[in-house]
């Protein structure tokens, strides 16, 4: 994903996730990490009861299973380990600081996330006053092409800005320009 971590390093005896967001999958594959010794705690799926009880297969059947979809992981996987999680990282933090601070001098933008690496990476949401969640989410989208997300936060809420490692830097101008226009 965007930062370096390990899933047994999280201390998590079980951890789920998609890979379609920050791997590059399609959707509908994702990963399911259980601690060994907790294995035989977990009920066979569909009545699956081959595998043994402290087996993770015990929990691989899940009806039609999505071949096209599985076989993209390794490539997936292969291209992410190409472009190297630190530079992913380093890159989905430029590209959010970039446009938060252009944003953060306009008296009307409120930036919600904190600033630094160490609170966020990518993902960071800002507000602007006097204006609806929805009604500023639906403009970048309609007026500017701009897809964003309207994420409930207080009685204000939020818009979620989400940039990839396939932005540039003209997608970032582009935002702070539709920002300061809704402003």
């Amino acid at each position: 994903g965007q930062i370096a971590f390990s899933l047994p390093g999280l201390g998590s005896d079980f951890v789920g996730m998609n890979l379609h967001k920050w791997i590059g999958n399609p959707i509908g594959a994702g990963l399911l990490y259980i601690k060994k010794e907790r294995i035989k705690e977990m009920n066979a799926l569909f009545g699956d009861i081959t595998a043994p009880d402290n087996n993770i297969n015990k929990l691989a059947h899940f009806g039609t299973t999505p071949f096209a979809v599985i076989m993209t992981i390794p490539d997936s996987l292969a291209f992410h380990k190409l472009l190297g999680t630190g530079r992913i990282s380093e890159r989905l933090h430029y590209l959010k600081s970039t446009w938060i601070n252009e944003l953060s001098k306009d008296p009307n933008v409120e930036i919600v996330t904190p600033p630094g690496k160490d609170l966020s990476c990518a993902i960071a949401s800002f507000r602007i006053k006097n204006k609806k969640t929805a009604e500023v989410a639906d403009a970048l989208l309609k007026d500017h092409g701009i897809l964003t997300t309207g994420r409930t936060l207080g009685k204000e809420g939020c818009i979620r800005v989400t940039p990839s490692v396939f932005n540039s830097i003209d997608d970032i101008k582009k935002l702070v320009t539709a920002i300061r226009s809704l402003a």
